[in-house]
């Protein structure tokens, strides 16, 4: 009788449990499609991916074409295949058709402002996905290759647009053709960064901070360099990592980078594949800036993988102290430095080169002593928090650990290098003798005025 009650208890709660885990994924599932709809990725207008000049279309040809694109951009709110990723798509390839077009510019801001269609009329998709694909088909049997590349982009958008509709199987035919002449639709590095929709709804509110943590990425315009120096780099980040339970905690973190070919793309580009906060986009807006003031000539048809270890544990990485050393690899992997594996650093970097204060330094600074590391930068502007570390832990956590202070970039580069300058060697040594001096006769040394 115990044993067929205590059975009956165990069902009932794994039942429960059962139920507890399809609920949240419905939810998870629903906050999911609803928070996709709020964010727009406005286009990119400043790459050039054909010359518009170029493209064998007339005026009235270009008029035509782009009032199909807008019509697809600002309509058909329920639709299936009406992504907004397909309506940002439709307006990359809008504004570059007629680059001034009062239309487009007014398409785009109500499509942010409402994050997607705002029309709903009864255009008819069959029409506009014909009309696309005979365009197309005119476009492609052209001799220039820009008129071939445009039609790539809009069979392309015309497949997705309406995945069932009467001209798919030809769209498909045409795409094939164009890929088999090495013309194909690259869209890396045309949708800027998401644009929140905003909203005084609390439940909104509520999604938004459910979808705090995300993917990042950006895109730099490739050139005429040969390839990257290093196919992989890495450096001890000291981070912000945000727990599960949302308390914010210094870490220690081995931010990689792997530069990874893509054949096909004519740019770079630079992904954070897992989830990090908004800090961390922030930086890695200000790292393009900085890269291509640093490295005019990149080479084109990168992928640049950026992971950081916290794949393997708790936490998402938030904030702008990794920003020093995302810097670091981004630059090792164009110029082939050589990072000290018993190097560590934290900082926030702008455009020009500045590395500027970020919080939790004490909590940063011991885990780079849990980390084992041996050298480590932070803030010029950060200093007095070293005294803060001292005044909690004593002398004892810093004396295998040397910590310097930097401003500029270039100063925290030579500090990452196994191969330093004599200068700088030789106040190591003279900083290690001091430590070394102090380990020996206590702390009382210091207040020693001989």
């Amino acid at each position: 009788m115990v044993s067929a009650l205590l059975l009956r208890i165990y069902e009932d709660k794994a039942n429960t449990e059962i139920h507890m885990k399809g609920t949240l994924l419905i939810f998870s599932i629903l906050c999911s499609s609803l928070l996709a709809e709020r964010y727009f990725r406005p286009p990119e207008m400043k790459k050039e991916i054909f010359d518009q000049s170029l493209v064998s279309l007339d005026k009235f040809d270009r008029a035509a074409l782009l009032s199909n694109l807008i019509k697809i951009a600002e309509d058909f709110p329920d639709q299936k295949g009406t992504t907004n990723d397909v309506r940002s798509h439709a307006l990359v390839i809008a504004g570059r058709v007629s680059p001034d077009s009062r239309r487009f510019e007014e398409t785009l801001k109500g499509v942010i402002a409402k994050g997607g269609a705002y029309r709903d009329s009864d255009v008819s998709r069959d029409w506009i996905q014909k009309d696309i694909w005979q365009y197309s088909v005119t476009l492609a049997s052209e001799e220039g290759v820009d008129s071939k590349r445009l039609a790539a982009y809009l069979v392309d958008i015309a497949r997705r647009f309406y995945p069932e509709g009467p001209q798919s199987k030809e769209l498909l035919e045409l795409q094939e053709s164009l890929t088999s002449q090495g013309v194909i639709a690259v869209w890396d590095g045309l949708l800027e960064a998401p644009v929140l929709v905003q909203s005084n709804d609390p439940w909104e509110e509520f999604l938004e901070s459910l979808n705090r943590f995300k993917p990042r990425q950006v895109s730099l315009p490739g050139g005429k360099a040969e390839g990257v120096a290093k196919k992989q780099a890495s450096v001890l980040g000291l981070c912000t990592l945000t727990l599960p339970s949302g308390k914010e905690v210094g870490d220690g973190l081995r931010v990689m980078l792997s530069a990874l070919p893509e054949p096909n793309a004519s740019d770079v580009l630079i992904v954070i594949d897992q989830k990090v906060g908004q800090g961390v986009d922030s930086s890695l807006q200000e790292l393009e800036k900085f890269i291509r003031v640093r490295h005019p000539r990149l080479p084109s048809g990168y992928r640049w993988e950026i992971v950081f270890e916290t794949k393997l544990r708790e936490g998402s990485v938030d904030g702008n102290s990794c920003g020093l050393a995302m810097a670091l690899i981004l630059d090792t992997v164009m110029a082939g430095h050589d990072i000290d594996e018993e190097f560590c650093c934290t900082g926030a970097i702008t455009s020009d080169g500045r590395v500027e204060a970020i919080g939790g330094v004490v909590q940063k600074m011991k885990a780079a002593i849990g980390r084992d590391a041996k050298v480590a930068v932070l803030p010029k502007d950060n200093r007095k928090e070293v005294g803060d570390l001292i005044l909690l832990e004593g002398l004892d956590p810093i004396l295998n650990l040397e910590i310097f202070t930097v401003s500029k970039y270039e100063e925290a580069l030579s500090l990452a290098q196994s191969t330093r300058s004599t200068d700088l060697t030789e106040a190591r040594k003279l900083y290690a003798s001091i430590l070394e001096v102090i380990e020996k006769n206590g702390e009382e040394i210091l207040t020693n005025p001989k």
